[in-house]
C-alpha cells in the first residue's frame, strides 16, 4: 500500500495510528514509541499520509522539467515488506483491476477445515501465508531461510516453512501445499469497494470468492506451482468493460479490469488535448487536437435527470451550489409517512430534553 492508503486503511478499521492497536485512539495510546522519521504520534509506516500537500506541490516537477531518482534506500527489516507482481496497481481513476481471488478450505495442524482467502498468481515462484494465519492453523513449520526478490528489486527474507492441503468448496478437489511464512502476503484486494449490482452476474455459477467487489485482505498466495493445476479451460465475459469470469477447480473467479460507466462516458463526451513533453533523447513530442468522438444518446432516465439537474440548480449566497433531489418514481409512493416522521421527530425532542448535556452536543 501507499502511505496514503495505509492511512485511510487504519482509519477505516479503527485502529490506533500510533500503534496499530484496537481498542483505543492515538490520544490513549499507552505506548512510548513514535514515528522514528519526524518522532510525531504516528506509526512509521503512516509517516508520508502527513505530510504538509502545499510542501509536496511546491516540490513537485513541471512537466518539462527532468526528473532524477535516487536509489532506494535500504528498508530497516522490522519494516521490510514483500512484494509480489500481484500488488502492482495501476492507480487509475478510470478502472479498477481485478485480482483472482478465492474463498478456499485449509487444513489446520488437529485436520480440521478453515476458511480462508487466497490469491491467484501465475507470476510468483512461490506459495505465502501470512504469520496470522498460520498460528491460528496451528501448523508445523521447519526452519527454511530465502530471500524472496519482488518487483524493483526489493527483497524479503523469510525465516520458516510449512505445509498443508488446499480444497475447494465445491468439490473434491484438493492440492497440497509448501507455504512460505510471511507478514505479510498482499495488500487488500480490492483497494476500494465496488458496486457490481448491474454487472448481470448469472446466479446459476459458483463464484469462487462471492464478496471478489469487497476491499478485504489476503491469507494466502497460490503461485505458479500450482495455478495451472487449477485453471480450467472455461471463460465467461460480462460484457465490454467488465472483466471475465474464469473457470477454476475453487469456482469462477473475477479477473480482469472494469473501467467505471461514468468515466467511460466523461471519455467520450469531451474533446481534449494530449501532450508529451521530453519524453526521450529525441525530444519526441506528440500532440492530438480537438479529438471529437461523438457523444451517446441519452436514455429518458438519464435526459429527465439532465432536464432536473439544468433546471432546479442555483448559486446560494455564499457561494455554494444547491440542487434538488430528483425522485424516480413518484413521491407518494412513501405513503402517510409525514405524521409518523413529526412523531419521531417531537420524541426526539422531548429526550433531549430530559438531558441537556446530550441536548447541547446534539444540537
Amino acid at each position: 500500500m501507499t502511505p496514503l492508503i495505509r492511512f485511510n486503511t487504519v482509519k477505516r478499521l479503527n485502529l490506533c495510528l500510533n500503534c496499530l492497536s484496537e481498542g483505543h485512539t492515538v490520544s490513549k495510546c499507552s505506548s512510548k514509541n513514535r514515528c522514528k522519521i519526524c518522532k510525531k504520534s504516528h506509526h512509521t509506516l503512516l509517516h508520508k499520509a502527513n505530510e504538509n500537500s502545499e510542501d509536496a506541490e511546491a516540490t513537485a516537477p513541471t512537466s518539462k522539467q527532468t526528473v532524477v531518482t535516487s536509489p532506494p534506500k535500504e528498508v530497516p527489516p522490522a519494516i521490510r515488506e514483500f512484494v509480489s507482481t500481484s500488488n502492482i496497481n495501476a492507480h487509475m481513476s478510470s478502472d479498477t483491476e481485478f485480482l483472482a481471488t478465492a474463498v478456499v478450505l485449509i487444513r489446520d495442524g488437529t485436520g480440521q477445515w478453515k476458511i480462508c482467502r487466497a490469491l491467484l498468481d501465475s507470476c510468483s515462484q512461490v506459495n505465502l501465508v501470512t504469520e496470522s494465519l498460520a498460528k491460528i492453523l496451528n501448523l508445523s513449520r521447519q526452519r527454511k531461510v530465502t530471500n524472496i526478490v519482488g518487483t524493483g528489486g526489493s527483497s524479503s527474507k523469510i525465516k520458516f516453512e510449512t505445509s498443508t492441503i488446499v480444497r475447494s468448496r465445491y468439490n473434491d478437489e484438493e492440492f497440497a501445499v509448501n507455504l512460505l511464512i510471511t507478514n505479510r502476503v498482499s495488500g487488500y484486494q480490492p483497494e476500494i469497494d465496488i458496486d457490481v449490482s448491474n454487472w448481470n452476474i448469472p446466479s446459476s455459477i459458483n463464484l469462487a470468492d462471492e464478496n471478489f467487489q469487497q476491499t478485504q485482505g489476503i491469507d494466502v498466495l497460490l503461485g505458479a506451482e500450482n495455478f495451472f493445476e487449477i485453471l480450467k479451460p472455461h471463460q465467461l465475459k460480462l460484457g465490454l468493460y467488465l472483466p471475465k469470469l474464469q473457470d477454476t477447480s475453487f469456482g469462477r473467479v473475477v479477473s480482469g479490469r472494469y473501467k467505471t460507466t461514468s468515466c467511460i462516458q466523461n471519455f467520450q463526451n469531451r474533446s481534449f488535448v494530449i501532450q508529451f513533453d521530453n519524453t526521450s533523447d529525441e525530444d519526441l513530442n506528440l500532440q492530438l487536437e480537438d479529438m471529437k468522438l461523438t457523444k451517446p444518446a441519452l436514455s429518458p432516465e438519464d435526459r429527465m435527470c439532465e432536464q432536473s439537474f439544468v433546471s432546479t440548480i442555483e448559486t446560494l449566497p455564499d457561494g455554494r451550489l444547491q440542487v434538488k433531489l430528483p425522485f424516480k418514481d413518484n413521491p407518494s409512493v412513501l405513503g402517510q409517512s409525514y405524521e409518523l416522521a413529526l412523531r419521531r421527530f417531537l420524541s426526539l425532542e422531548k429526550r433531549l430534553d430530559r438531558n441537556p448535556t446530550v441536548k447541547a452536543l446534539y444540537t
